[in-house]
């Protein structure tokens, strides 16, 4: 429509990404929908201070929107805020020259002393969602932002479950942050307090690969035999009882990256072998809501 909604999550970011993508497939901009992308650019260049993407506090600040984020720059948010501007710049919007090296240099400085990524710059927990935007930028634009160590180190150090169950994030000693920073109270393990998602964990285990970490086909079969079994749940409870799943957040599309990229890199052949016998649809999360018309 003709409205545009600006919020301090990522997908104002996001937003801006496809549409780049969407250049990229051979549908450019004219010079109208120039101006409207310019403003949500313009929007997002207002967080930014010498490349680092400045999130103001409160929930709803990034895929953790349960989680209380002080002022801050989410790690998160700023792979996608780069990615965002290396697509802005392909479209021919007005940046600074300077402002993408800025913002990887940021991107690349968001690191704990042991080399992985960390939350964020306030908060040295591990967390793999971080390296989604290395992956969208590298996926959609040709460009790696972060250097092959640091993904490597970032999915290595990870605490796990098993071999193709992580937590997404989990603190510095790989427990479960304190139920106190979320606006709700999360049992150890649930949802955003130390759960396993799908999403994160294969795009990890991607970005890994892709900068020279051992292939681990075993992962794979694992991951789609897994997500089968517990019905391509958006998320995985992982407490000291074993993996669970809430049966509301079942059948998920936040997953169908999964299957993507398990069939590239397993290829079609070994892909279909594990997949064919229980193909699913995925929902979106609100066509699952009872009252929903989608």
């Amino acid at each position: 429509s003709d409205r545009r909604w600006f919020f301090n999550d990522e997908s104002t970011a996001l937003a801006l990404v496809w549409r780049g993508k969407i250049a990229a497939m051979g549908i450019p901009l004219n010079e109208k929908e120039k101006a409207v992308w310019q403003k949500g650019l313009n929007w997002l260049q207002s967080h930014n201070d010498n490349g680092y993407y400045v999130t103001p506090s409160g929930t709803e600040r990034s895929w953790m929107d349960t989680y209380h984020f002080k002022q801050d720059t989410i790690t998160y948010n700023q792979g996608i805020f780069v990615t965002a501007l290396i697509a802005m710049e392909k479209l021919g919007l007005n940046i600074e020259k300077d402002q993408i090296e800025k913002g990887m240099q940021a991107y690349r400085s968001l690191k704990y002393s042991s080399g992985r990524l960390q939350l964020s710059s306030k908060r040295p927990y591990h967390d793999i969602s971080g390296l989604f935007g290395n992956f969208i930028a590298a996926r959609l634009f040709g460009v790696d932002i972060l250097d092959p160590q640091t993904v490597i180190s970032t999915v290595q150090s990870q605490p796990k479950y098993d071999e193709q169950h992580m937590h997404v994030v989990a603190n510095e000693q790989g427990k479960a942050i304190p139920a106190l920073e979320f606006n709700q109270f999360y049992e150890q393990g649930d949802y955003q307090r130390g759960a396993d998602w799908p999403l994160f964990t294969a795009i990890a285990q991607e970005e890994a690969e892709r900068c020279g970490a051992t292939h681990n086909p075993f992962f794979w079969q694992e991951k789609l035999t897994s997500m089968a079994h517990y019905k391509n749940a958006e998320y995985m409870r992982i407490n000291a009882s074993g993996i669970s799943i809430n049966p509301k957040r079942i059948n998920h599309a936040w997953n169908a990256a999964v299957y993507t990229i398990a069939r590239e890199i397993l290829g079609a052949d070994h892909y279909y072998s594990i997949t064919a016998p229980r193909q699913t649809d995925l929902l979106s999360e609100a066509s699952q809501i009872q009252s929903s018309t989608l």
